[in-house]
């Protein structure tokens, strides 16, 4: 099942928010009472020179602040470049989980003083040759394939999938267009783990739940599954020993024409039941925080099958 990923939906609701971030430099010695305005607290600090209206602020979702706060930290640095899961929303990657540290590296490979750190700005020590950084809304960010390889590397293997799976489901890259420019990169910390990354990832994820839910799986090691099986004419999220369908159901698709959408998902369901599978619905706030608890339910559904008579 298709979900919206919270860097994708609402795209264009982002970009307009852009234009509520004041520049501290660019005001001018007339600008007397902003100055007050800022003083007096009316404006939040998304990074020491980029502020926002408080009342703006205060109605944002914390994924949307984490976008505004990357945007910022990229704009206060004169040639810092935002990296890893900032830069990933940035990109409008899939990521899951909130990010607090919006993470950046400066070109000399090094990290400030301690006095010249911004607050929530994490450092981090690396380089990147010249083709692996752009100007992304007025901000030095990494490449998208470079940002993959980040986010896996800083983070875990459920993480480094997730955005892998963007690039092929969604940019359209293919694995060896990650393998290759993971081995550009020449040795670092957490290589195997952004390789292992690239050869599992597919083109076939339809939400970063999917994502996240197949990187438990392989993980724990747990078989007799398919991802995206065709079935006549239809496509599950998962299939369990051939007869238990997963399905990752995002809140987010009942929002509109709920009506059509339920009545679509019935028929399908039951077309799918008379043909004989059994269907197990797993919401997105279940992959992300009770994951073991849903996999001892698929694994006892399972077992239950099997001692079936006549199974």
């Amino acid at each position: 099942m298709k979900s919206v990923p919270r860097c994708a939906h609402g795209e264009h609701e982002l970009h307009a928010l852009l234009h509520t971030i004041l520049d501290t430099r660019l005001l001018k010695r007339n600008d007397v009472y902003i100055r007050k305005d800022i003083a007096d607290g009316k404006y939040a600090f998304l990074a020491p020179t980029q502020v926002i209206p408080i009342q703006v602020h205060s109605a944002l979702e914390p994924w949307q602040v984490f976008f505004l706060r990357a945007v910022a930290a990229g704009r206060s640095m004169r040639k810092g470049i935002v990296i890893s899961r900032a830069a990933a929303a940035l990109h409008g990657m899939w990521t899951i989980g909130r990010a607090r540290e919006v993470e950046v590296a400066l070109p000399s490979g090094g990290t400030p003083s301690k006095s010249k750190r911004m607050p929530l700005v994490r450092y981090r020590e690396a380089t990147f040759r010249d083709d692996e950084v752009e100007v992304l809304l007025g901000v030095r960010t990494t490449t998208a394939l470079r940002t993959f390889i980040d986010v896996a590397r800083y983070n875990i293997f459920a993480d480094g999938l997730v955005a892998a799976d963007w690039l092929l489901s969604v940019r359209g890259y293919t694995t060896e267009q990650l393998k290759r420019e993971v081995h550009r990169m020449g040795r670092f910390v957490g290589k195997a783990t952004v390789l292992r990354c690239a050869e599992w990832a597919t083109s076939l994820s339809d939400s970063p739940f999917e994502s996240w839910f197949r990187a438990g799986l392989i993980e724990r090691g747990v078989r007799g599954w398919r991802f995206q099986p065709v079935i006549g004419k239809y496509r599950p999220d998962f299939l369990f020993d051939d007869f238990l369908i997963v399905e990752i159901d995002g809140k987010s698709k009942y929002a509109e024409h709920t009506a059509a959408v339920l009545l679509r998902e019935r028929d399908r369901e039951r077309e799918l039941t008379n043909m004989g599978y059994v269907f197990f619905r797993v919401y997105p706030e279940d992959v992300m925080g009770r994951l073991d608890d849903v996999l001892e339910q698929i694994d006892k559904a399972r077992v239950a099958r099997t001692r079936r008579p006549g199974a």
